[in-house]
């Protein structure tokens, strides 16, 4: 008698995981679908090419319904992939760096089974961070329809939003609605959501956690600029099409999204500015020489920094040429030590005669110019042999520099979805408004070098050999540009290379001729 093959039971759910490179986290994904009840759920696993041990990882588990292992175009693509071979009724996916609660998928199946006109369930999850916190727990609007879920401001952002590991929905709706946005690759969730409802999607709600989403820095949301700008590009796009159907809700939604858009403009351009430093920090570290010497207590502001480097490089002048530009000017001017200075701007120099000068000032001259070398080589053009040359008041590269600023990124960032109309706070730096505000302007004429110049790199630059007659460190990080919030303390670092204290710098340059 020839056996009856046996026939696998078709599962209620197919989940599916897209993994790329997220190797410490798999194991505890993996676990927990082992941890659900046998026969209710199959579980994909398509891995984008994974090169830190991924592979290995689903070589040796067990209880995979599938997975493969190639190049994809993103994780929307993977998903869809994986769905495409799935045999279940319901689906879900589970990002690699998450997690169900134990026996969590037996309870959405009974759902199901209790409430077979269900289209799409909302149950809840938690965000839990490394350290076994939980950080977040969002609840979903309490009516989920499209005016509320893009609500961004009041709603989403707001902690009434839809977690992606908490969602289960019918894998005939999925198709039906053509699956993931493949080109959308921070919001597709949110996306997604959305075309159900105008499908026309049945949605429920179990108030059970059957999930947790971690919360770590290497994953994309980490990027909440990018996210951010993301969604609302996405809510834009659907409000524009959609506004018509829901008339009478359709101006609120509007206020919200506009809201978040002029923030993302102005956070856009100052995290830009920043991020621009940032790249500037990392290539001078690199590429820096020579070590500086401090003399001396810190002066108390750089009004004091120019006398006593002044005073200590021994230097005698009697007529001194300062290089200042815009309200510096007059600040500068009054300073005890430099006499009845003449001041001129950076582009002014030539004119004060080729080895004239006994002693030339360059005060907030390296970070302002676009070009710092050849305002070092102008000035060394009108110096007189034995003459000296003073760097006042630059902001002064450091690792303890870096880490602030990107200290001031991150709360920029994070003011984007915050209710004020503010990315920065209320009494910012007028020298930032132009360009938070659209007003055309230039970034290195507004301010100086926002993580702080190098001297010996600049003059190295510019062919010129020199050495630090007398140098000292003054102010705190509330005097840089770009630091634009009333209050900095909890933003300021303290670290081994300065703490949160000196981050200026003015010194005496003897140049060798």
């Amino acid at each position: 008698m020839t056996p009856v093959p046996t026939q696998r039971p078709e599962p209620v759910l197919s989940i599916v995981t897209p993994l790329r490179d997220q190797s410490r986290f798999l194991a505890r994904c993996l676990a927990s679908m082992r941890d659900q009840p046998e026969r209710v759920a199959e579980h994909i696993v398509m891995d984008g090419g994974s090169t830190d041990g991924g592979v290995e990882v689903l070589r040796a588990s067990e209880g995979l319904a599938s997975w493969r292992s190639e190049r994809d175009r993103g994780q929307s693509h993977a998903i869809n992939e994986g769905f495409r071979a799935a045999r279940g009724v319901f689906g879900g996916w589970l990002n690699a760096d998450d997690w169900f609660l134990p026996g969590a998928l037996g309870e959405v199946a009974a759902f199901f089974g209790s409430n077979p006109e269900t289209d799409v369930l909302v149950c809840r999850a938690r965000f839990v961070g490394e350290d076994g916190r939980m950080v977040h727990a969002p609840s979903p609007p309490e009516r989920i329809d499209e005016p509320a879920l893009l609500r961004l401001r009041s709603g989403w952002f707001a902690g009434h939003s839809i977690a992606q590991p908490e969602v289960f929905f019918r894998l005939e709706l999925f198709r039906a609605v053509g699956g993931l946005d493949e080109d959308n690759h921070h919001s597709m969730d949110h996306h997604l959501w959305l075309k159900f409802i105008e499908r026309g999607a049945r949605v429920r709600q179990l108030e059970t956690v059957v999930a947790c989403q971690g919360v770590h820095a290497g994953q994309k949301t980490a990027d909440r600029l990018a996210a951010t700008a993301s969604i609302v590009r996405s809510a834009r796009v659907w409000l524009d099409r959609r506004r018509s159907h829901w008339p009478l809700r359709a101006d609120e939604v509007s206020e919200e999204i506009e809201a978040l858009e002029r923030k993302l403009a102005r956070a856009g351009r100052y995290v830009g500015a920043i991020d621009r430093a940032l790249c500037g920090a990392r290539d001078a570290s690199r590429r820096a020489g020579g070590a500086s010497v401090l003399l001396g207590p810190a002066p108390e502001g750089w009004e004091h920094a120019i006398e006593r480097v002044i005073g200590e490089a021994g230097r005698d002048v009697d007529a001194w040429v300062v290089v200042a530009e815009g309200s510096e000017r007059a600040a500068v001017a009054g300073v005890r030590g430099l006499g009845a200075c003449r001041v001129v701007g950076a582009d002014e120099i030539g004119v004060c005669g080729a080895g004239s000068v006994r002693g030339l000032v360059l005060h907030r001259a390296l970070g302002a110019a676009c070009d710092p070398g050849r305002v070092v080589r102008d000035a060394l053009g009108v110096l007189a042999p034995g003459g000296t040359l003073v760097v006042s008041a630059e902001p002064e590269a450091s690792g303890t520099h870096e880490q602030y600023l990107k200290r001031l990124r991150t709360r920029a960032v994070n003011k984007i979805t915050q209710p004020d109309e503010f990315v920065i706070g209320p009494r910012a730096d007028a020298t930032i408004r132009p360009m938070l505000d659209g007003v055309e302007s230039s970034m290195p004429e507004l301010h100086p070098h926002p993580l702080g110049i190098e001297v010996e790199r600049v003059l190295s630059h510019a062919g010129v050999r020199a050495r630090i007659a007398a140098d000292h460190r003054f102010g705190g990080f509330d005097w840089l540009p770009l630091a634009p919030f009333p209050s900095l303390p909890k933003l300021t670092p303290h670290g081994p290379d300065g703490g949160g204290h000196d981050c200026w710098r003015t010194c005496a340059v003897v140049v060798d001729v």
